[in-house]
């Protein structure tokens, strides 16, 4: 952020900011505009709002800013360069400056322009858990796939924290996205420009039988999203990127089932939408599908009716028990 009183938006020397090692935004933002420039690279700085930020500016105000990036033309094209988030994707622009404006200081005297907001395409997040059922535990294991923005929050932790840390913290907070579902050997990958996470998972208490039915929990699904279910009148949230969030459940029963009908949900509520279903693809196998995706990175608060009647959708859907029975049972 800026630093206040006079000069808090002037940036210090880029020779005294290389010297002492340190600089607040304006100032790593002016040491990488001066570094492109010497390279040939038209650079400029930018005033910007971020996505906390209270206030957005359509005119050039530093009262309604916050923050200071560097912008980068290249080809016509312009790259929005932030040195302050610890990881970050070239060519995207940082999270907390996405579909907010900046006020270029260029050579023509300024430039007010809308910074994108990255494609929730790019930023998906696959779960794939396979579990089966041996006796009442679900066993099995999980894949996680992170691409564009949506790996950047366990990239950071990775990149942060020591190796014998990090295991335990990665455990600790994936399970913290489920309600009954403990995860174990924890690895992880950097491959085809994603962040892949593997590891065993196993849950108990998931079945209740009476008589020839038997219920499965689906306290066993992540959730679809890592935000507040419900928000207050007055309260909004910012998402830290365009949501694609996808889940596949595969579970391998020990016998041969009849699955009773299962409604399919798909909501849609402005820029917010969730899809589930469950099929089955043969006599024991049960496959539960179901995202949440977002065309939009903040929840307004004229938005918020309409996010919780969604939230309560998805939780009543989550609420409810998988009912089946052994096939050959006729009802």
């Amino acid at each position: 952020d800026f630093e206040n009183g006079i000069g808090a938006i002037q940036p210090r020397n880029v020779n005294d900011i290389l010297k002492k090692k340190q600089g607040d935004c304006k100032d790593m933002s002016n040491l990488i505009c001066q570094a492109l420039k010497l390279n040939g690279v038209n650079a400029y700085m930018a005033i910007s709002s971020t996505i906390y930020h209270d206030y957005e500016f359509d005119f050039p105000c530093i009262a309604s800013a916050d923050h200071c990036v560097a912008v980068a033309e290249i080809n016509d094209k312009k790259i929005y360069l932030d040195a302050t988030e610890d990881y970050g994707s070239y060519g995207h622009p940082s999270q907390q400056i996405q579909n907010k404006n900046v006020f270029i200081v260029n050579n023509s005297g300024g430039e007010l322009v809308k910074v994108p907001l990255v494609n929730n395409k790019e930023n998906l997040a696959l779960l794939t858990v396979n579990l089966n059922k041996n006796k009442e535990v679900l066993e099995g294991d999980f894949t996680y796939e992170l691409s564009g923005m949506s790996k950047i929050e366990i990239l950071t932790f990775l990149k942060q924290n020591s190796k014998s840390d990090i295991e335990y913290s990665i455990t600790y907070y994936l399970e913290s996205k489920f309600n009954n579902l403990q995860l174990s050997e924890i690895t992880f990958e950097e491959k085809d420009e994603k962040l892949v996470i593997y590891g065993k998972a196993n849950s108990k208490n998931a079945f209740l039988t009476v008589g020839e039915a038997t219920y499965l929990s689906q306290n066993i699904l992540m959730d679809p999203h890592d935000y507040k279910m419900k928000l207050d009148e007055k309260e909004n949230i910012f998402f830290n990127q365009a949501l694609n969030n996808q889940f596949i459940y595969n579970i391998i029963l020990d016998r041969a089932i009849k699955l009773r009908p299962v409604d399919e949900v798909a909501l849609d509520q402005n820029d917010l939408h969730f899809k589930y279903s469950i099929q089955q693809p043969s006599d024991s196998h049960l496959k539960i599908n179901y995202s949440f995706q977002s065309n939009t990175n903040q929840i307004k608060i004229s938005d918020i009716e309409v996010y919780n009647k969604l939230n309560d959708n998805i939780s009543k859907t989550f609420k409810k028990k998988i009912k089946y029975e052994p096939l050959g049972i006729k009802k």
